[in-house]
This record gives structure tokens, sequence and C-alpha cells, in this order.
């Protein structure tokens, strides 16, 4: 079975059966314990891991996780904004990261080695800019590799380690370094989003095969704030629907009033912190607020989904939260206004905007 209505009370038994097989265990322990004996999750179309944004460490295993004898912190690598990262050397493909394994066992020691596992890269979007239609199908990502087929180098990333051959003592803790190289020859304009596994291989003294611990990393493959929270300018960005829902297609023609107002309906092609929708004058002047324009921390929205919806009945309020009041008689457009990813609240050039076709309050 699947989804969250699933997932949740599944991972709740399981940190629940964890807690009491391994009492001494504290809750970031659980999870890097149940995180690090999960089993990454093949993608039946490539051969490869799923990616990490959406399969996490992979299935559960609650008995491996039970019989765990290591902890690895921390449990997973995010490195999201490529382009913003420390880079050893100066390299921008290249990303460095601790982690430490701990040996559990009181009175064995254990062999420490690593292997990388490249899992797929997924994108969301066409190289217009705009959603994929997988995305507004609900169906699986576009992936790289899209096949079976070997792939050239430089396409998947790549993991480098120091310090991941060693005996740790029982009971002690090792702390590694690892490099990971995002697919510098997969296009930055593809919008890929990168991933794979870190396998950390431990063989304690006296056992006739080693156990497995994995640390899934997942980044994006450039210039995450480069990402516009807006479609496209040539994508019907900006729609008026009446109260019913139905489209207004002759923008120019419409008019409002209090007895009969209008919906603005807009989209958003990646998660924002904030969205403004105001009302412009003629002088391109802003005069204030929409009903329900002001919006905190909005969600993607899809063709499918309709889209975000605002009022449009005359009124406009000074701030957010603010009374409404009656706007003169006139001609108007409606201006969208979306903080961009990563961006400052305080500084107007981290907003992106859109000024919709002209239309009459009267």
């Amino acid at each position: 079975m699947s989804g969250t209505s699933m997932a949740a009370p599944y991972v709740a038994g399981a940190v629940a059966l964890l807690k009491q097989g391994r009492p001494d265990l504290t809750p970031a322990e659980l999870g890097q314990a149940l995180m690090a004996s999960s089993r990454p999750v093949t993608d039946v179309r490539t051969g490869l891991p799923a990616t990490p944004f959406q399969s996490g460490a992979g299935l559960i295993n609650i008995v491996s996780a039970l019989k765990s004898r290591a902890l690895v912190s921390p449990p997973f690598i995010a490195i999201n904004d490529t382009a913003y990262e420390t880079h050893p050397g100066g390299n921008p493909a290249v990303t460095q990261r601790t982690i430490t394994i701990t040996n559990t066992d009181k009175t064995r020691a254990a062999q420490l080695l690593m292997y990388h596992q490249a899992a797929d890269s997924v994108t969301m979007f066409k190289p217009d800019g705009t959603l994929s239609d997988a995305v507004i199908n609900g169906a699986p990502l576009d992936t790289w590799p899209s096949g079976k087929k070997a792939v050239p180098a430089g396409t998947q990333p790549q993991v480098s380690c120091t310090g991941c051959v060693q005996t740790i003592a029982p009971g002690a803790s090792a702390t590694v370094s690892v490099r990971i190289t995002r697919p510098t020859a997969l296009p930055e304009s593809g919008r890929w989003f990168y991933g794979g596994f870190i396998n950390f291989q431990l063989q304690w003294t006296g056992d006739n095969a080693a156990r497995s611990y994995v640390v899934p990393y997942s980044g994006y493959n450039g210039n995450y704030r480069d990402i516009p929270v807006l479609p496209p300018a040539t994508t019907n960005l900006i729609a008026f629907v009446d109260m019913k829902g139905v489209p207004i297609a002759d923008v120019a023609s419409l008019t409002v009033t209090a007895e009969k107002p209008a919906q603005v309906s807009y989209s958003l092609t990646m998660p924002t912190r904030k969205v403004a929708v105001t009302l412009v004058n003629a002088a391109g002047k802003s005069l204030g607020y929409l009903p329900y324009g002001c919006k905190n921390d909005a969600a993607r929205t899809l063709p499918s989904q309709g889209g975000h919806t605002v009022l449009l009945n005359g009124q406009v309020s000074a701030d957010c939260w603010g009374t409404q009041v009656d706007v003169a008689p006139g001609k108007y457009r409606v201006k969208l206004t979306a903080l961009k990813l990563f961006g400052n609240t305080d500084s107007k050039s981290d907003y992106e905007s859109r000024v919709s076709e002209e239309f009459t309050i009267a």
C-alpha cells in the first residue's frame, strides 16, 4: 500500500517496535537506525535506485534496524542549492560533507568500506520552463537516464571518500569526509534534481558477512534561486473567472461591480513564502490588496487544480488584513507579485511580478 496515510502509521508502528527493542536509543538515534538500515527502492524503468526526493532512504527494514550495531550521522545529506554551497578547492561542481559512523558494539571492532550508488536524476520541467506533462498528469517524473542503457560520463553524480577504509574500535566513532560531484554533463537548463546513496559496509570481527548502512543525498544541478516561481509569460498566468468558476475570455470587456464581482485565478510553478495580488491603476500605481490577495507559504499549483483565487469586487485594503475600501470607477489591472526562492522579503529585487489585461470597475 502507498500514500502518506499509510506511511505515517506504518512508520510510527516501526518506531514503537524499535524503541521497545532498543530502549537506549534517543529519538534522533531511532531515526538514524531506521534510515541507515533501509533498502533503497529500484526504479524498474532505469534499473537505478529511485531518487531520494521520492523514496527517502528506501523501504523500512525493521529487523535490520533492531539488529543494527552502528549509528550514522547525519542520516541524510541535503545539498539543496549547489551554486551556493561551500566548494572544496573552489570547484563549483563539488560539495563536501563529513559523516560520523559509531560502532555501538562494545566488544568487537568493525572494518569499514564504502561504495556509492547513483540514483535517478529527475526534472519537473520542459525545456521552455513550463511544468512537464508528467507533473501535470500525475505520472512518474522524467528521469535521467531515461532507460537502462549506458549513459555518457559526467551525467550522473559521483562520490569519493577520505577515511572510508579503516577499522572502528568497539564503542568508538569514526568521521569520514565525502565529496559529492554533481552531474556536470547534464545541462542546467534541464533543471535536474540529482541524488544517490552512500553505502557504508561494516563487517565486525568474527562475522562472515558485512552489513550495509545507507546515507541518501540529493541536490539541485544548478542555481536553485534561478528557478522562476511564476510560470513563463507565454502562459495564461493571470486568469479571470466568474463567481461560478467559468473563464472570462474577453477581459477587456469585463466590468466589475459590487453586485457583479469576479475572481482572479493564478498559478505558481514553485512554492513561495509570500505572494500578493494588488490592484493597479492606469498609471501603474498600486492602490492596495484585493480581498484574499495576501498569502504566505503558497503552494505550487497545477492547471488541473485551478490555481489560487482572489476576489475582485471593486475594493482594496492598504495592508494584507486591513479594512476594504471602494476604489473609484475606472480602468484597472491586477498585479501578481511573488517572492523568489530563498528571497529576502524586504528586497524589491527578490520578487517576480506579472500584470494582467486591463478591465473596468464601475
